[in-house]
Protein backbone atom coordinates (compact mmCIF):
# COMPACT_ATOMS: atom_id res chain seq x y z
CA UNK A 1 0.00 0.00 0.00
CA UNK A 2 1.48 3.38 -0.92
CA UNK A 3 2.54 5.60 1.96
CA UNK A 4 0.05 8.26 0.85
CA UNK A 5 -2.80 5.79 1.50
CA UNK A 6 -1.58 5.24 5.05
CA UNK A 7 -1.39 8.99 5.62
CA UNK A 8 -4.87 9.46 4.15
CA UNK A 9 -6.29 6.82 6.48
CA UNK A 10 -4.60 8.31 9.53
CA UNK A 11 -5.76 11.81 8.58
CA UNK A 12 -9.30 10.62 7.99
CA UNK A 13 -9.48 8.79 11.32
CA UNK A 14 -8.00 11.76 13.17
CA UNK A 15 -10.53 14.09 11.50
CA UNK A 16 -13.37 11.75 12.47
CA UNK A 17 -12.14 11.53 16.08
CA UNK A 18 -11.77 15.31 16.31
CA UNK A 19 -15.21 15.88 14.79
CA UNK A 20 -16.73 13.41 17.25
CA UNK A 21 -15.08 15.16 20.19
CA UNK A 22 -16.69 18.40 19.02
CA UNK A 23 -20.18 16.91 18.73
CA UNK A 24 -21.93 16.43 22.08
CA UNK A 25 -24.03 13.43 21.01
CA UNK A 26 -21.10 11.67 19.32
CA UNK A 27 -18.75 12.33 22.23
CA UNK A 28 -21.33 10.92 24.65
CA UNK A 29 -21.89 7.83 22.50
CA UNK A 30 -18.16 7.23 21.85
CA UNK A 31 -16.24 8.71 24.79
CA UNK A 32 -13.10 6.62 24.14
CA UNK A 33 -13.02 6.73 20.34
CA UNK A 34 -9.30 7.55 20.12
CA UNK A 35 -8.43 4.71 22.50
CA UNK A 36 -10.76 2.35 20.62
CA UNK A 37 -8.93 3.19 17.38
CA UNK A 38 -5.57 2.33 18.96
CA UNK A 39 -7.02 -0.97 20.23
CA UNK A 40 -8.28 -1.88 16.76
CA UNK A 41 -4.88 -1.17 15.21
CA UNK A 42 -3.12 -3.33 17.81
CA UNK A 43 -5.40 -6.28 17.02
CA UNK A 44 -3.62 -6.59 13.67
CA UNK A 45 -0.15 -6.76 15.23
CA UNK A 46 -0.38 -10.55 15.30
CA UNK A 47 -1.50 -10.87 11.67
CA UNK A 48 -4.93 -11.16 10.04
CA UNK A 49 -7.98 -10.92 12.30
CA UNK A 50 -10.90 -13.34 12.15
CA UNK A 51 -14.39 -11.89 12.16
CA UNK A 52 -17.92 -12.84 11.31
CA UNK A 53 -19.68 -11.07 8.46
CA UNK A 54 -22.93 -11.41 6.57
CA UNK A 55 -22.49 -12.54 2.95
CA UNK A 56 -23.85 -9.71 0.72
CA UNK A 57 -25.83 -12.03 -1.58
CA UNK A 58 -26.91 -14.93 0.60
CA UNK A 59 -27.27 -13.06 3.88
CA UNK A 60 -25.63 -15.98 5.70
CA UNK A 61 -23.07 -15.25 8.38
CA UNK A 62 -19.56 -16.43 7.52
CA UNK A 63 -16.16 -16.41 9.20
CA UNK A 64 -13.62 -14.27 7.34
CA UNK A 65 -9.95 -13.37 7.81
CA UNK A 66 -9.13 -9.71 7.34
CA UNK A 67 -5.58 -8.53 6.81
CA UNK A 68 -4.39 -5.15 8.08
CA UNK A 69 -4.08 -3.89 4.49
CA UNK A 70 -7.58 -4.93 3.45
CA UNK A 71 -9.03 -3.43 6.64
CA UNK A 72 -7.10 -0.19 6.19
CA UNK A 73 -8.05 0.18 2.53
CA UNK A 74 -11.74 -0.47 3.19
CA UNK A 75 -11.81 1.94 6.11
CA UNK A 76 -9.97 4.60 4.11
CA UNK A 77 -12.63 4.47 1.40
CA UNK A 78 -15.43 4.71 3.96
CA UNK A 79 -13.77 7.70 5.60
CA UNK A 80 -13.67 9.62 2.32
CA UNK A 81 -17.47 9.46 2.27
CA UNK A 82 -17.90 10.26 5.97
CA UNK A 83 -15.54 13.24 5.92
CA UNK A 84 -17.12 14.61 2.74
CA UNK A 85 -20.64 14.22 4.17
CA UNK A 86 -19.59 15.83 7.47
CA UNK A 87 -18.03 18.77 5.64
CA UNK A 88 -21.15 19.31 3.57
CA UNK A 89 -23.26 19.60 6.75
CA UNK A 90 -20.90 21.77 8.80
Amino acid sequence: MPLSFSRALDGGVRALIDACRGDQACAAAYPALADDWETVKRRFDGGPVEAEARHPRTGRRERVRISRGVFADGLRHLLYNIVEAWGARH
